[in-house]
């Protein structure tokens, strides 16, 4: 590559216009889905991911609003769709699948608050072979049940009751408890000492 190329590629030679259309059409046949209309609903709280690269961006002298930012970040998503859905069947030939959860706060302009508390499952596949990850709206068993439904490896997770319909019946995967959260329970018990 030339030297005038690379300066033309260089971020800091950019300059971006308020004035213009900043935000990529999508085809027509191209429809959102499910997962998309997750994402619009729940866009997590201040994004400060976002924030903090747009900021960054200004120092380059770009300036890019963080709306505009997190609708390139939800499309980009939109586009990987097939690639979650060949993730999400792979992920269900593994021999061993170990899945957690923690809490995110949500925007949801349908609850009171207008925030609520929703969910980032992560799955990993063989240890280390696949990772899926999905943000659920609440704590409820229906969605990693969804996820793990034709599952039939082994299902270590920290004793979750709410994956428990899927350990019924004769072809049911096995479940396995959690090292770590095993591990709390002997920590606790010995904090306070011989008593």
């Amino acid at each position: 590559m030339r030297f005038e190329e690379r300066r033309l590629l260089d971020p800091r030679s950019l300059r971006v216009r308020k004035d213009l259309e900043l935000q990529p059409r999508l085809p027509r046949q191209l429809h959102l889905g499910a997962e998309a209309q997750q994402v619009r609903r729940f866009q997590s709280l201040d994004s400060p991911e976002v924030e903090r690269f747009a900021k960054q961006l200004r120092r380059q002298d770009i300036d890019l609003s963080t709306s505009t930012l997190n609708d390139w970040f939800g499309r980009t998503g939109d586009m990987f769709a097939v690639l979650r859905r060949a993730l999400h069947r792979q992920l269900l030939t593994c021999d061993l699948i170990s899945l957690d959860d923690t809490p995110v706060r949500a925007r949801n302009a349908a609850h009171p608050a207008h925030v609520q508390t929703g969910r980032q499952w992560l799955y990993l596949g063989d240890i280390d072979r696949i990772a899926y990850a999905e943000f659920t709206p609440d704590w409820k068993g229906v969605h990693p049940r969804r996820v793990l439904q034709g599952a039939r490896g082994d299902i270590q997770n920290d004793g979750y009751a709410g994956i428990n319909p899927l350990s019924v019946g004769p072809d049911a995967p096995r479940r396995i408890g959690c090292n770590d959260h095993g591990r709390r329970r002997f920590v606790q018990a010995l904090a306070p000492g011989d008593r």
